[in-house]
């Protein structure tokens, strides 16, 4: 009978047997083992490293070699090992380490295990004393403004564009093909190359800058590293981008100007613009607006400005014929190629009626901190005619502090004589900013302002008790003693220096008979006043103690009186008790004793005395003699009595008068009253401590508390220092106990290792609690130091299609304890860390992701931050370098079926054999899957097989074998050329010529040879009785009948009928003949035994791969086991006896 095509067809190991099992196809060839290349050459710097270069290793079977490297070749290393199973790809790399720059040959042998010889490879080295690239300029510069696109070289020695510098890259040694690459340390992308490889001493490379990648002013710096492709010789050139600030202009005043004109009056005077630049000089235009009638000229109309060059432009208004009315213009100042500046609006009034007049000078007040406030100032205000009603009106930030007064008035008439008061109450230290404006009340629209700025400063006024001396010497006794005077401050402490200076008279010579000492520097303190009377007679001598010191901004001299009474008689001598005459009580405090003892310069004579005593504004102070009654005689006393119950806060005075006859002039004692309100304060902590490491960074702040008793007062805070100069601050410095707190900071990145010592005085207003003095301690120890292990830059290698390379390991240490740390990284995504923070001791584990990058040297770096101990982060230069695959290199194309080179066919699956084809991993390949639509990819595993461009159908890849079925797509060529493409990375053309058909039998052993692949008719696979053995184990076969179909299963049969697609599957539901067959055509003829086998169907096997051809035979009158089978297809025949497959009839 004659079998339909769909009766036999392969069962599923056959799809395995036909596509699987073509893996190897050297089943029963000699075994032999190949290197290629036979010969490498090095090329390396004295000291350095090649790149790999690779060896591929292979045999006619898969087996063991062992490489040897010649005892005299030190320097050379091949991998991965000494034993290596076939096929292999080495790695060889030289080392020339205490090599001299020379010419060097190597070898290594490959020997197949335990045979006693190989194939030798020779490896060339020569050394050089230096990288041979070099390149100029050895380095470049540019400049830019902020903002811009492209920069200016400097000092370029060739341009081809005024924003590019030429880079020409050679070779002193061969010549030599590079990749260039480029990264700048802030990691914006500002550094520009025109490509990215190139040939040394072919055309040079062109850089620029893109200064708008950068975030601010400044200098950039960058590296173009240009890394040779086949030796390690690489060369880095420095970039440096210099990014200026944009240079702007400005004009002041930025309006409204005014102009006022009277009719029948002058014109106004001009007034003055200021045009500014905070850069280079900036050329600008001058644009004026304004209506119809062109009263206002600007001149000049352009002009350039530059920094400390402003440029000046006059207004200048021409009024007349003007109507009264308001006349607005603008005037627009816009830089070359810039955006205009806000225009200035200018106005004209013009007006039948006189303007007000008034002095606009800047109007200043002083005032001191929770002081008096400062005297009023007084405003005149005229016109330019007639009186002229007008209001004032004062404006201030914050409100409030200003007034004016009156609010209105006339001018020519008292009410036209403004009083201007700036109060400081509820204000702090600071510069504060107010206007008076001034405008008429007969509809003219216009104003007069005059700036007014209040200043309130942290004064402090030194106090002297007693305030003035008086001392009685009697000739004939001893020098009065010395008196001490208590100098204190309302205020913050203050430094002084002390004077003394003396009133010329008869009885006191010429010389300066007053000294003074201090007992210390600062307030408070005591001074101690001594005379010396030597050469003195008889009379009165007067003289003073000038204490100097600053309040504020200004000196201030604070004159201590003293009077020496010289007497040849007994004399009062008048002892008052220690800081006499200056007094501090509570609001309703108890009564204040004080004692004034009288006696007599002779210490015997009975001397009389009186008092009198005054107070105000009530009779706080009473005075009596300790006898009673206001005399008495030496030795005696008087008593004072200070009463404050009736005294409000504030400050009060008073005096006390003694006379007697045995005194030149009676002596008055002056007595200052300080009532405070009753309000008590503390601070909290009483003390505070800082501890810094030597060099940190790092300011250090604790808080100050307030803690009142009867209300808050008013305080200024001040921090001074021992020694270590101004390393303690405080904050605020002034304000109200109400606002709870003080921040106090301490810390020196300069200071070395020791105890430094200083205090904060809070000095207090209206307050029983005058001033707290806080001391500080700031312990600088020994710094802290932050390190790393490694302390080197990391490498990473890896080669396109391998796995990522391993993590590699950070330690950070510190010294002087626990330092918290943050870990950036810097590159184009490929480089991480495990951790982006942490504490010392810590791992820091760095990885790389090379994914989908090029081949190259990529640069990135990780930079480790400890804010207060590094003042730089920590740099570490991660480089990777991305290695190309080494282009696939065909060596054999066969027809996968025969195991035969020749020509080949549309639809042939063929077998290409090389070394680099594809993936080394897994060792047994990659196998196709078919994808959603039910066809092949034309890529397996990154591999694509092109024939022409057109790519085939990838069924079997690995590192050295591929089994692909040609494209239908080259039907009617003579020629193709074939490329095997892995990775990107293409080998070189290969051509082949192409007939319509290549016929091959696809066999049982993989070989082209022996039992073909043949189904019988009953659905048994053909061959002998006993089996057939393959590389996958022995297969049970049986053989045809005389007379039976049995289906063939091979390739090479060209385009069929429908044309089959390539990479699709053959059709279960029609046939696809080949082309031009038919049953009579006699386009496909076949023997069995030298017998002719009737063919019954010649096309595309159902189910299986388009290309997978299935010819129906009827089996002619022939027997026997091995009996040849040949097919021919369009006169093309498959293997011939020996070399035919074989069938078993019996």
């Amino acid at each position: 009978m004659t079998m339909n095509h769909k009766t036999i067809a392969a069962p599923g190991v056959w799809l395995g047997l036909l596509i699987l099992g073509f893996s190897d196809t050297a089943v029963a060839q000699p075994n032999t083992i190949t290197t290629t290349p036979q010969q490498l050459m090095f090329t390396v710097v004295s000291g350095g490293v090649s790149p790999a270069q690779p060896v591929h290793v292979d045999s006619t079977f898969p087996t063991t070699v062992v490489i040897q490297v010649d005892s005299n070749s030190s320097w050379l290393h091949v991998g991965p090992g000494a034993v290596v199973n076939t096929p292999a790809d080495l790695s060889v790399t030289v080392n020339a380490q205490g090599i001299t720059p020379g010419s060097y040959m190597g070898t290594f042998t490959v020997t197949m295990s335990g045979q006693s010889s190989g194939l030798t490879v020779q490896v060339g080295l020569t050394v050089t004393g230096s990288t041979v690239l070099s390149v100029n300029p050895a380095s470049m510069s540019f400049v830019a403004q902020f903002g811009a696109t492209q920069g200016s070289p400097q000092g370029c020695p060739a341009q081809i564009t005024s924003t590019t510098c030429q880079l020409a890259i050679s070779s002193s040694g061969p010549v030599l093909n590079y990749t260039v690459f480029r990264s700048t340390n802030d990691a914006h992308p500002w550094l520009l190359i025109d490509r990215d490889n190139g040939t040394t001493g072919g055309t040079p490379l062109n850089v620029g800058v893109n200064p708008a990648a950068v975030p601010a002013a400044g200098t950039y710096t960058g590296t173009i590293t240009v890394q040779s492709t086949t030796t390690i010789d690489a060369v880095a050139i420095s970039v440096t981008l210099t990014v200026g600030s944009i240079a702007t202009l400005s004009v002041a005043p930025t309006g409204p100007i005014q102009f006022l004109y009277q009719t029948g009056t002058a014109a106004p005077a001009p007034q003055q613009l200021t045009v500014s630049s905070n850069g280079g000089f900036v050329p600008f235009q001058v644009s004026v607006a304004q209506n119809q009638l062109s009263w206002l000229t600007v001149t000049p109309q352009s002009g350039s400005a530059g920094s400390g060059s402003p440029a000046i432009l006059t207004l200048i208004v021409t009024p007349a014929g003007l109507l009264p009315g308001n006349y607005p213009a603008l005037v627009t100042i816009t830089p070359a190629g810039g955006i205009s500046l806000p225009p200035v609006q200018v106005n004209l009034l013009v007006s039948n009626n006189p303007f007000l007049t008034a002095p606009t000078a800047l109007l200043n007040f002083s005032a001191q901190f929770g002081g008096l406030a400062p005297p009023a100032q007084q405003i005149t205000v005229g016109s330019t005619g007639g009186a002229l009603n007008f209001t004032a009106s004062a404006s201030s930030t914050p409100p409030g502090w200003l007034s004016v007064s009156p609010g209105s008035g006339t001018t020519g008439t008292p009410s036209g004589t403004l009083s201007v008061s700036a109060s400081p109450s509820g204000l702090v230290i600071g510069t504060y900013n107010g206007m008076i404006t001034l405008a008429p009340t007969n509809g003219d629209q216009y104003t007069v302002q005059i700036p007014v700025t209040l200043t309130v400063g942290a004064s402090s006024q030194v106090n002297a008790a007693p305030s003035a001396l008086v001392f009685s010497f009697q000739t004939s006794q001893v020098q009065p003693a010395a008196q001490v005077v208590q100098l204190s401050t309302t205020g913050p402490p203050v430094s002084f220096t002390v004077a003394t200076s003396v009133n010329a008279g008869p009885s006191c010579g010429t010389a300066n008979w007053i000294s003074a000492v201090a007992q210390g520097p600062v307030t408070p303190t005591t001074l101690t006043v001594s005379v010396n009377t030597s050469g003195m007679t008889s009379g009165s001598c007067t003289g003073k103690v000038t204490v100097t010191y600053t309040s504020g901004s200004a000196n201030v001299n604070l004159d201590i009186p003293v009077t020496l009474f010289v007497s040849n008689s007994p004399l009062l001598n008048i002892s008052l008790p220690q800081g006499f005459g200056l007094e501090t009580a509570t609001q309703g405090g108890s009564v204040i004793t004080r004692r004034i003892s009288l006696t007599s310069t002779d210490t015997v004579t009975s001397i009389p005395f009186s008092l009198t005593f005054q107070s105000s504004p009530c009779a706080w102070l009473i005075a009596a003699s300790a006898t009673g009654g206001t005399s008495g005689t030496t030795p005696g006393s008087i008593i004072l009595s200070i009463l404050p119950g009736c005294l409000t806060p504030g400050s009060y005075q008073g005096s006390i008068t003694i006379s007697s006859t045995n005194l030149p002039i009676p002596v008055t004692l002056n007595i200052t009253l300080l009532i405070n309100a009753n309000v008590t304060l503390t601070v909290t902590p009483q003390s505070l401590t800082f501890t810094q490491f030597q060099g940190s960074t790092n300011q250090m702040s604790q808080t100050l508390s307030f803690h009142s008793s009867g209300g808050d007062a008013n305080f200024i805070a001040t921090a001074a220092t021992d020694f270590g100069g101004t390393w303690l601050s405080v904050n605020p410095t002034s304000g109200n106990t109400s606002i709870g707190t003080l921040t106090v900071s301490a810390g020196s990145t300069v200071l070395p290792s020791n105890s430094y010592t200083g205090h904060i005085t809070i000095t207090f207003q209206g307050a029983i609690t005058s001033s707290i003095t806080i001391p500080v301690t700031l312990t600088i120890s020994s710094p802290q130091t932050v390190s790393i292990t490694p302390n080197q830059p990391l490498s990473f290698t890896f080669q396109i299609g391998g796995t990522a390379p391993a993590s590699q390991k950070i330690t950070i240490t510190s010294t002087g304890g626990a330092v918290q740390f943050s870990v950036g990284t810097t590159s184009s995504g490929w480089l991480s860390v495990d951790a982006s923070s942490g504490s010392t001791s810590k791992d820091i584990n760095v990885s790389v992701n090379p994914l989908g990058l090029l081949a190259g040297v990529y640069i990135g770096s990780i930079s480790i931050s400890a804010p207060g101990v590094l003042l730089s982060p920590i740099v570490i230069n991660v480089t990777l370098t991305v290695l190309a695959l080494p282009p696939p290199q065909p060596f054999t194309i066969t027809s996968t079926a025969s195991n035969l080179a020749g020509l080949i066919a549309p639809g042939e699956e063929i077998t290409i054999k090389g070394s680099n084809l594809g993936p080394a991993s897994p060792a047994l390949g990659v196998l196709f899957t078919l994808n959603p639509q039910g066809f092949v990819d034309p890529s397996l595993a990154g591999v694509r097989v092109l024939f022409d461009g057109n790519p085939g159908t990838p069924v079997f890849v690995s590192a050295t074998q591929i089994n692909v079925v040609v494209p239908f797509e080259i039907a009617g060529t003579v020629t193709t050329n074939i490329v095997v493409e892995y990775q990107g990375v293409q080998s070189a053309p290969r051509q082949q010529l192409v007939s319509s058909a290549a016929p091959g039998i696809y066999t049982l052993n993989f070989t082209g040879q022996g039992q073909a692949a043949v189904i019988n008719q009953d659905g048994t696979i053909n061959g002998p009785p006993g089996g057939v053995s393959t590389p996958g184990g022995v297969i049970a076969t049986k053989p045809a009948l005389p007379n039976t179909a049995i289906s063939v299963y091979m390739t090479g049969g060209g385009q069929t009928n429908p044309p089959s697609i390539t990479g699709s599957v053959n059709s279960l539901a029609f046939f696809m003949p080949l082309v031009n067959w038919t049953p009579t055509s006699g386009t496909v003829t076949a023997t069995i035994g030298g017998v002719p086998a009737k063919v019954e169907f010649a096309g595309a096997a159902p189910g299986l791969l388009a290309g997978i051809v299935q010819v129906n035979l009827r089996v002619p009158n022939v027997t026997g086991n091995a009996l040849a089978i040949v097919i021919t297809i369009n006169g093309v025949s498959t293997s011939l006896s020996p070399l035919a497959p074989t069938v078993a009839v019996q």
